[in-house]
């Protein structure tokens, strides 16, 4: 709030001027929290490719197998 002087002894507050609204506050406070914010989405994204390569991973193996086997019976079918 801010103070008006008149004079040396008295002081009047000026209402209005100077003084934090509620929704001042919840923009400040939503500032402040928006570097962790970004950190949580990149621990997020972070997640989500470890566990996208491991599933890419798991299937890759599997599908290789799955390859070798066909070409080995299929070699083996031709007599070669």
């Amino acid at each position: 709030m801010l103070l008006v002087s008149h004079g040396r002894r008295s002081q009047i507050p000026v209402p209005g001027i100077g003084v934090e609204t509620d929704a001042h506050n919840t923009l400040q406070a939503h500032r402040d929290e928006s570097g962790a914010t970004a950190i949580e989405y990149g621990l997020i994204a972070a997640l989500i490719s470890v566990v996208t390569i491991a599933a890419i991973t798991a299937v890759g193996t599997q599908l290789s197998t799955t390859f070798n086997t066909i070409s080995t019976d299929l070699s083996t079918a031709n007599g070669n």
